[in-house]
């Protein structure tokens, strides 16, 4: 139980609830509670819950899922009716002025959309509500090589009466077969004749002024893309065969900025494919 917490993992959950920490900080609080806790004892728990998704692990510090909270926030809500969060700045990149970013570098695919998607899920609750997400990948591969955290992230956007633009830059059969996870009104969806940007290894998410720039290991890139072109349908071998080349370890790296200026500039290109509104 989490108020009476027996295990490393328990204590970290209960000590996280208040934002994220240091490691060095989370072990000394942990230490503190629950005395002689090793530093492999931490770190074995921190790797447990960081590959159930529960918390994620960058720059040397450790915050709850954002994509967790949902899931628990959705469980405790229904247990609650049968028997939403107060922001909060205790991230780094809610705290940029215009002008600044912040990087990250992640050892896979897999490992940097853990921590992705936890940034995408923050800063989707921060925009207007009469603003859209704004996305451009080469390929949507998420939904199928991460289909529950991309389907959940989607569905807290138009739960919460927020709209959501992709436009992929590819346009194979498998590409053409993502379309039916977005509804046309509030997830939309569009294939370009050719990508906006020249690198195929380049993602980009827009929240009002706030910008996720990702690059995935350009080797990486382009295994991904050979395995569009290469299949035609979706099944249980060939999402595991994705599933292995988006956990191929490289470079990839995240930035998150605060960029008023390049933030329209981007916004004037999905407005050739969507209505955007001011």
């Amino acid at each position: 139980m989490l108020l009476k917490p027996k295990t490393v993992e328990e204590q970290a959950l209960l000590l996280l609830k208040d934002g994220s920490l240091g490691t060095v900080e989370l072990l000394e609080k942990i230490n503190s509670s629950r005395a002689g806790t090793t530093k492999q004892a931490f770190y074995q728990a921190l790797r447990k819950l960081r590959k159930e998704e529960v918390v994620v692990l960058y720059s040397k510090r450790v915050s709850l899922s954002h994509i967790w909270i949902e899931k628990m926030s959705d469980y405790l809500s229904k247990a609650k009716m049968n028997y939403g969060a107060i922001e909060k700045p205790n991230e780094d990149f809610l705290i940029l002025e215009d002008g600044e970013k912040v990087s990250y570098n992640f050892k896979n695919p897999t490992t940097m959309d853990i921590f992705w998607g936890h940034a995408f899920g923050i800063l989707s609750n921060k925009i207007a509500k009469d603003e859209a997400v704004l996305i451009h990948n080469p390929h949507e591969w998420f939904l199928v090589a991460r289909e529950e955290s991309e389907k959940l992230l989607f569905a807290g956007i138009s739960n919460n009466n927020r709209r959501l633009f992709l436009l992929c830059g590819k346009n194979t059969g498998l590409d053409r077969n993502v379309k039916t996870h977005f509804d046309g009104d509030r997830l939309q969806y569009h294939i370009l004749e050719k990508p906006l940007f020249e690198k195929e290894n380049y993602y980009i998410n827009i929240f009002g002024n706030y910008i996720i720039e990702a690059w995935i290991d350009e080797s990486v890139a382009k295994e991904i893309d050979d395995f569009y072109i290469k299949n035609k349908t979706i099944g249980k071998e060939t999402i595991e065969e994705l599933k292995h080349i988006v956990s191929k370890k490289g470079r990839n790296k995240l930035v998150i900025s605060n960029n008023k200026r390049k933030a329209r500039k981007m916004k004037a290109m999905f407005k050739k494919y969507f209505v955007i509104k001011k």
